[in-house]
């Protein structure tokens, strides 16, 4: 019954041991600031929980008498422990599901969770305390199993409410955490190639707010990667851990960042400070929520308003892409690609209103013709 590390009375997860003589101590995962002396007894409390919890569960005498007889415990984890652990089990994976069925990811932010994560970290612990009573194979895996989908819940819970604040630094955290808990096991393969990949998302971010633009260009890539290869493994079969439509909109937003990054890079490079098409982002995201939420907008709106940012940047930044077209000659001739859009207020075979583009090349360079724009 091991309890000895100190536990945040905000959300339940483990506190980072506190400096001596240190007073208060921040949560990594929720980011709640403990007073030593208040989750101390916080701790105390839970041990005399889970020690209250044992006696009721199984008399004084079986704990005492029984304890080293592998027989006898097999029988009290038959008739009398196993119950209590299928249906928390059932309860723990449930919100586990729940948490995984929804992008994990902070734009746009997702909907605020009223749940709380504290009673999961601490079902978890009363789950710890009777495994050494699980002495046939199928009944430890059991319990482990129950500890694994308790702990990846409370930190799940944890990185969406840090999301849902676009906290990235909290949210990346609690998704490493939640890597950190999943044991080698075929059936969780899946579940932890999404989270390694929402975790490069994360870092990314993560990399842009420290301004280390190249950094998050690099890993935002392999995020991208990675979710395309999850993709291919995923294929049109549906499961709640890694459905595919979560999926989709979780790649949107990792080429969403790939190309805040791309953008923000150019920034750093043109000596002006990269947050500032971050913080752009952040702005715009709000507004993007409101507008998703009233008029059922897609996702790919965002992607597309943040391509075009990222072309604007690149554009006055000088640093736009160059395509060569094939010709004949001994010079280049440079033209800048300009799309246009506008509507018709009449016609007979245009659709009045219907928005139409028009793209054209304007020479780059004084022009030699007295018109310089072609088709």
């Amino acid at each position: 019954m091991e309890t000895v590390a100190l536990r945040c009375t905000n959300c339940g997860a483990p506190l980072p041991k506190p400096q001596p003589g240190e007073e208060w101590v921040r949560c990594e995962y929720c980011g709640f600031l403990n007073k030593v002396v208040d989750a101390a007894a916080y701790v105390e409390r839970l041990r005399r929980d889970l020690e209250k919890w044992i006696r009721e569960l199984l008399p004084a005498t079986m704990i005492s008498s029984t304890v080293a007889d592998l027989t006898a415990r097999y029988q009290i984890f038959q008739e009398i422990i196993k119950p209590k652990v299928m249906m928390a089990r059932s309860n723990i994976r449930a919100k586990y599901l729940l948490y995984l069925s929804s992008p994990l990811t902070p734009i746009p932010p997702p909907s605020f969770s009223s749940d709380d994560p504290k009673p999961l970290f601490e079902e978890t612990l009363r789950i710890q305390t009777i495994r050494d009573f699980a002495v046939s194979e199928d009944d430890l895996k059991l319990v482990q199993e129950t500890i694994v989908y308790g702990n990846i819940a409370g930190y799940l819970l944890n990185a969406i409410k840090a999301l849902s604040k676009f906290d990235v630094k909290s949210a990346l955290k609690n998704i490493e955490e939640a890597l950190a808990g999943i044991p080698e096991d075929p059936g969780l393969n899946l579940v932890k190639q999404r989270l390694n990949a929402a975790r490069s998302v994360l870092t990314a971010l993560s990399l842009l707010y420290d301004r280390d633009t190249q950094a998050a260009l690099d890993i935002a890539k392999t995020g991208i990667d990675q979710y395309n290869m999850l993709l291919d493994s995923v294929g049109s079969s549906a499961s709640p851990e890694v459905s595919r439509g979560v999926l989709e909109a979780e790649k949107m937003v990792a080429e969403i960042v790939y190309k805040i990054s791309e953008a923000s890079h150019e920034f750093f490079r043109a000596g002006r400070d990269p947050l500032e098409v971050l913080r752009f982002v952040e702005a715009y995201t709000k507004v993007f929520q409101l507008i998703r939420e009233t008029y059922k907008r897609p996702l790919s709106d965002l992607v597309e308003v943040v391509e075009n940012l990222r072309r604007i940047v690149l554009a006055k930044n000088g640093s736009s892409q160059v395509y060569v077209v094939p010709g004949s000659g001994s010079f280049y001739l440079p033209f800048y690609v300009v799309e246009s859009r506008f509507s018709f207020v009449k016609g007979m075979l245009l659709k009045k209103g219907v928005e139409s583009r028009l793209t054209v090349l304007v020479s780059a360079i004084a022009p030699y013709a007295a018109n310089p724009v072609t088709d």
